[in-house]
Order: C-alpha cells, then structure tokens, then sequence
C-alpha cells in the first residue's frame, strides 16, 4: 500500500508539472516571459530537476530572455547531455545561444570584476580620505593656545591672555612673550604693560613695552623707598612712559620713568620749593625735612605727579592726606585716594575703588584715548572650543591656521594638495 501511494504521489507531481511546462511553453511562445518562468519554477518544484532535453531547453531559453545567463547556460548544458540528435535546428540553434551566453557571461564577469575593482579602489580612496582628515585634525589641535581668556590684540600685535588667574602676553603670530604663571594682576595703558605679582600691595613688577618688545623687571621696592616692603597702589603707565606707585609706609609717591628704567626726582628740590613759594603754592617750606605749609597746615612734600600735581603726605606720618592742584587748590584724599601721573593734561584718579579722569585743576574729564587701542594686522583668532583660540591668516588669498613658524591650510586645501 505504501509504495502504490507514493507512485500515485508521483505520478499526480509529474502530472500536475507536465501542466505547467505546458503552461510555461506557451507563455513563452507568446512572449509573456516572466509568466512563463513562474510556470517553469511552479514545475521545477514538483519534478525537482529538468528530467527532458524539451525541458532543459525551456528553461535555458526562459533564462537567456531574463538575462540570467549562468542559469540559462546551466540548462543548456542540461539538454546537451539529454539531446539525442546532436544535428538537429534546435540543437545548433542553443548552441550557438550558448556560445552568447559564455560571451555574455564573460562580460558580466568583467564588468563585476570592474565593479569590485573600483569598490575596493573607492573604499582605499575613503580609507585615504579618512587617514588625512585625522592627520589634519591633529595638525590643527597642535596649532591650539589654551587660555581661560585672549584679549585684543593691540596696534603692535600683542594680546593681553589669562590662564589660571594669572597674566600673559601674546603677540598675533602665536609667539608667548610674558608667560600667564606668575602675574596675579596687569595694568595696561598707552603700550605699556605692568605685570604684578600680587593683586594687592605687589612686591615685584615686570613692565613690558609693546613699540620695542622688550620688558624688564623693576627694581626692588627697597632700592626705591627704603623702608617699605612693596610697592603699594600701582596707578596705570601713561604714555609718557612714566608711572606712579605709592609704597607702603613711605611719605612719597614714587614716579618711575619706565624707557629710562629709574625713578624720577627732582634735580634741586630747593628751587622748586623758592618757585612754588612765590608763586603762591605754599606758604613756607623746610628743605631739608621736606616738608612744606600751605594755608596754615603743614605737609610732608610726597613728589610731583607732572602738571603742576604735588603729593601731599601727613606731616608726621605716611598717611596719604591729598594733592595741590596748579591751581593752588588742595584736592583732598578722601575725595580722589590716588591719583596717577599728568600727561596730556589727564591724570587717573581713583575713588571708591573706580577709576575717573580728572584735570591738573581737579575737574572730572573724559578718558583719554589708549593710543594703542587698534589692531590693523592679519591675524584673526578663531574660538574653538572654551579656552581654546586658534589663529589664522590670509596667505596669497587662502586661509592658513598660524602658531609661531608651524602653518596649516583648510582642510578642504589640504586633501587637494594631497591628492
């Protein structure tokens, strides 16, 4: 009973398949290839393999007409091992079908080859690509500054910059001229740059020019004022190259010339006393204390600030008492504590912890002007990241990141020239 059942089985398959070559046959005489394949494949299923010569034909015509040329020269071979008559029309006729399909097959092949070809060739390409990006990547990190802060560059190309609280200096090709590790506070003005070493009361000061591009350290405050410990209030450089400091536990503000490198006195202070007495500045004086009266009250001489300004200091002690003014006038401290020196009729005045401008008769004026506020060169800086500045300039009309000799072009220029 089995094997009648699985004959029966068998023979309904090769039944139901012989419909569909059929099928498959006629679809393909009226040109209705894809159905025909269907039917074709609908048969396959059920006889497993092209068991006829009629069939193997079939199905290599079916796949020549759908470009499936491996398949199409699959079942020709097929039916030239089934084909009994070797000189028939169809016989010739697929094989020369089937020398197209070698051809054809070939092409196929060595246009795959070519396609992969190029694919590994592009993916190289790519790999390339990719390799000279992170090269230009890290180029361009190793051009980075770090500083929590870059100020503006200045007409001379130099740029304040802070790094953990302390000062520095730049200049516009990457070129660090003052270190930012030592210098709590700065001072800028008119070019001139005072670096302290403390906030308050700095014990050392490091003045750097930006016209020559040279800085020095200023001598030590003992050599200065002799019992004093620091430099005390450091009122801001003017451009007439002179400061004012005013030194703990001293009777004098000291005027420093920062291009001369000293400080400045008075060549005969007895002559200035006799001019100041009969012009009506004071009322007497006693050379050799330094001390002066005007309007009933004795003064410690503190030093002359420029423009007719004089420091005036307690008689007895280094209590900061005020200024007399060229107008004769006393301005006293409590209302301006410090004032810096006089140039171009301006001095720096400070009240209350801020800065104002007044005149050598006390009137409050506009501020001067800082003559070095302007930077006309090309260097421009890019913030990349928080606390990371980048520079670049324009180079024959292309753009190039900068930092010291070291230059580097976009990267768009960079993958061109490294084609």
């Amino acid at each position: 009973m089995f094997f009648l059942v699985v004959s029966q089985y068998a023979q309904t398959n090769e039944e139901i398949a012989g419909v569909y070559l059929r099928k498959s046959e006629e679809s393909y005489n009226t040109l209705k290839v894809d159905k025909s394949l269907m039917y074709f494949e609908k048969a396959l299923k059920l006889i497993d393999s092209a068991r006829t010569a009629k069939t193997a034909r079939l199905g290599s015509l079916i796949h020549y007409e759908k470009k499936n040329y491996k398949e199409a020269k699959r079942y020709a071979k097929k039916y030239f091992s089934l084909a009994k008559n070797k000189s028939s029309d169809k016989y010739i006729e697929l094989l020369d079908l089937y020398v197209d399909m070698e051809e054809k097959i070939a092409k196929e092949e060595e246009e795959e080859r070519i396609r992969i070809e190029a694919e590994r060739k592009k993916m190289l390409e790519l790999k390339r690509i990719d390799s000279l990006k992170t090269l230009w990547k890290k180029q361009k990190e190793s051009l980075n500054f770090s500083f929590d802060t870059l100020y503006s560059f200045n007409k001379y190309g130099l740029a304040l910059v802070k790094k953990d609280n302390k000062y520095g200096i730049i200049d516009d090709l990457g070129y660090v001229k003052v270190t930012p590790s030592e210098y709590e506070n700065v001072k800028s003005f008119d070019g001139y740059f005072l670096f302290l070493d403390k906030k308050e009361n700095p014990t050392k000061i490091f003045s750097y020019n930006s016209k020559t591009k040279e800085g020095y350290l200023l001598p030590e405050i003992e050599s200065l004022s002799l019992l004093s410990t620091n430099y005390g209030k450091v009122m801001l450089p003017r451009g007439n190259s002179r400061i004012v400091f005013y030194p703990e536990n001293s009777q004098q503000a000291i005027v420093f010339d920062l291009d001369q490198k000293k400080k400045v006195v008075i060549s005969d202070i007895k002559e200035l006393f006799k001019s100041l007495k009969k012009n009506d500045f004071i009322d007497r004086y006693k050379e050799d204390d330094l001390e002066i009266k005007i309007q009933g009250d004795w003064y410690r001489f503190g030093g002359h600030l420029g423009g007719n300004v004089y420091a005036l200091f307690g008689e007895e002690d280094t209590v900061l008492q005020g200024y007399l003014l060229s107008n004769k006038q006393i301005l006293k401290s409590t209302d301006y504590l410090y004032l810096g020196c006089a140039y171009k009729g301006k001095l720096e005045a400070e009240k209350n912890g801020e800065i104002y401008w007044i005149d050598n008769k006390g009137e409050e004026v506009s501020s001067p002007k800082d003559m070095v506020i302007g930077y006309g060169g090309e260097t421009k800086v890019e913030s990349v990241a928080p606390g990371v500045y980048q520079f670049y300039k324009l180079i024959k009309a292309k753009k190039y990141f900068i930092n010291k000799d070291d230059k580097l072009e976009t990267l768009k220029e960079f993958l061109r020239k490294n084609k």
